[in-house]
């Protein structure tokens, strides 16, 4: 008798009005998974935490679809059955005196009573202060000022790179994705993951950029805030170019951002 796949799903957002979930027999198991339809050319399958993602052109048949689940059947099992046993970071709790990554150094936050601001101070070691009408406010402030940290460096490394290759400097938005570090499109402009600023500034630059951070190492970093990975790929070998079409701005982004290996097994049609 098929038994049901106990998979490590998170407590995440509910699916999207072009997500459908479904199940799939493989051997004696059966696996849920997320189909979501697209504008794209290829199937593709994507394990993660939230277990077994489906990617497919909106024509696509279902048939179509699950021949190429099971054509990667094995492959799909051995991977969920890793995502089950794979420790997963603890919640990251903003308590007075705790530190996180940012550009290669350690940032200091500290906990004050106050209106709801922060208030960095780098002069010597980064330190940001929350000022908190509730201990509950520590989590949504802390997100916003890094947020605001990063459109600030964000936006100078793109006039930086926009004046080097003769660009008109494009529209920046931030984005909070899981799964990409950066995108481009000529109507849209540049977006970028917020959350690149807790890397030390050689992950994120090629050998052409600045160098605009004090110290840049290479060791494994801690739990990122609001990611669920304790590691991260290490330069060089997985520094790549954004695949767009609009190669001006792909250029642009690829000397601001790489897309980071290991944050989900993938295999296409």
């Amino acid at each position: 008798m098929p038994w049901q796949a106990e998979l490590p799903l998170a407590n995440d957002k509910p699916l999207a009005a072009d997500e459908t979930p479904r199940t799939i027999a493989l051997g004696d198991r059966i696996v849920p998974y997320v189909l979501r339809r697209a504008r794209r050319r290829t199937i593709g399958l994507s394990i993660d935490h939230r277990g077994l993602r489906v990617g497919a052109p909106r024509r696509a048949s279902l048939l179509e679809v699950e021949s190429l689940i099971l054509r990667h059947g094995d492959w799909v099992a051995k991977k969920l059955d890793e995502w089950r046993t794979r420790r997963r970071p603890e919640p990251l709790k903003i308590v007075d005196g705790v530190r996180l990554p940012m550009l290669g150094e350690s940032l200091h936050i500290r906990l004050a009573l106050g209106s709801n601001r922060a208030v960095w101070n780098e002069q010597a070691a980064p330190v940001l202060t929350l000022c908190l009408r509730s201990p509950g406010d520590a989590t949504r402030l802390l997100e916003k000022a890094l947020r605001e940290k990063s459109r600030r460096l964000f936006a100078e490394r793109l006039e930086h790179f926009a004046e080097r290759l003769g660009l008109a400097v494009p529209p920046l938005t931030l984005s909070a994705a899981r799964t990409r570090w950066g995108s481009c499109s000529q109507k849209t402009g540049i977006r970028l993951n917020w959350r690149l600023i807790h890397f030390p500034c050689a992950r994120g630059r090629l050998r052409s950029g600045p160098r605009t951070c004090p110290s840049a190492r290479n060791e494994p970093q801690p739990a990122l805030l609001g990611h669920r990975r304790t590691t991260l790929s290490r330069l060089p070998g997985n520094a790549r170019r954004v695949e767009n079409p609009c190669r001006p701005l792909s250029a642009l982004v690829s000397r601001i951002v790489f897309q980071a290996e290991g944050r989900s097994d993938r295999r296409r049609q």
